[in-house]
């Protein structure tokens, strides 16, 4: 029952009123308004009572195996033969404060035109990140009005399982945007969550990016024990993750730069060199000021140390 509307016949009553009258009124509309607030649905459109949930987006490009353009002659087929799910996974961080939660600033203006990078001859994904919805058994995703994802019935094989209490998708250009020609610039995703078959919350639209600050793949080479790359312009963070285990992932501030290139001591993380092969993964990474990934290239390389 909508009880916001009760004011209306409230206020219509015009006949005079004695003092302890008018003292009902009000308090009978301060305990309305109080009414009001908690319970979330009074209203619609921009008062309406929607729980301030959050979200996020982050477009990748990942380095091809086929990529012509790749200096990576010791790059491995093996980093590729894993499922899919296994290299592709980036970190989102919801856990900014509500009150100052920074939304993607794509200014038209900061996009290159002259790029030379063709996202065609890469991996193009966007990654979304959302609030769990109480009460939720299910999500949908959409890309300009068209569904693109539904949490029950993705394919599993690919990206994992579902994580209920940290709801994420990936949205692939050869999968679920297979209809859509990966190209640099904003796209805005709708997320809805159902009950059944009742949609129960509808989430702010996430707006992502891809290829409008990170538009190049980082290119690696190694000499015992420097990893070292060229530096990726508007990259504000490089994350090096070795043998695809992401626990123990190494950060190195994209703000010290001196010359045109940037390196990682490889011993730090391994000691003694063993002669082992690793697999390593280099993400150059555009964030917002809490530290939020809005755009990730990787480049992907295997080393003997």
């Amino acid at each position: 029952m909508k009880m916001c509307g009760m004011w209306k016949r409230i206020t219509a009553v015009r006949r005079p009123e004695s003092e302890t009258a008018v003292s009902s009124r009000i308090a009978i509309l301060i305990v309305l308004s109080m009414i009001c607030v908690p319970l979330n649905g009074c209203g619609s459109g921009g008062g309406g009572g929607t729980p301030d949930y959050q979200s996020l987006g982050v477009g990748m490009i990942i380095q091809s195996q086929s990529d012509p353009g790749s200096t990576n002659s010791t790059m491995s087929s093996k980093a590729f033969s894993k499922p899919v799910c296994n290299w592709k996974r980036v970190e989102l961080n919801l856990k900014a404060p509500r009150v100052q939660r920074v939304t993607p600033l794509l200014r038209t203006a900061d996009f290159t035109q002259s790029s030379n990078i063709d996202l065609t001859k890469y991996t193009c994904l966007f990654i979304l990140a959302w609030d769990k919805v109480q009460g939720a058994n299910h999500y949908k995703i959409f890309y300009q009005r068209n569904e693109v994802w539904d949490s029950n019935t993705y394919d599993k094989s690919a990206d994992g399982d579902f994580p209920a209490d940290r709801p994420q998708a990936y949205l692939d250009f050869d999968d679920e945007l297979k209809d859509v020609t990966p190209a640099a610039g904003s796209y805005q995703f709708e997320i809805k969550a159902l009950s059944g078959n009742n949609v129960i919350a509808e989430l702010p639209v996430v707006t992502a990016s891809l290829g409008m600050y990170i538009q190049s793949v980082p290119q690696m080479s190694f000499t015992s024990p420097n990893l070292t790359w060229d530096i990726i312009t508007n990259a504000t963070e490089y994350r090096i993750t070795f043998d695809e285990n992401n626990n123990n992932a190494v950060t190195v501030d994209g703000s010290i730069i001196s010359g045109t290139t940037m390196s990682y001591n490889v011993g730090t993380k391994f000691g003694t060199p063993q002669l082992k092969s690793h697999d390593v993964w280099l993400d150059a990474r555009y964030e917002d000021i809490n530290g939020n990934p809005l755009e990730v290239s990787r480049g992907i390389y295997t080393i003997q140390y």
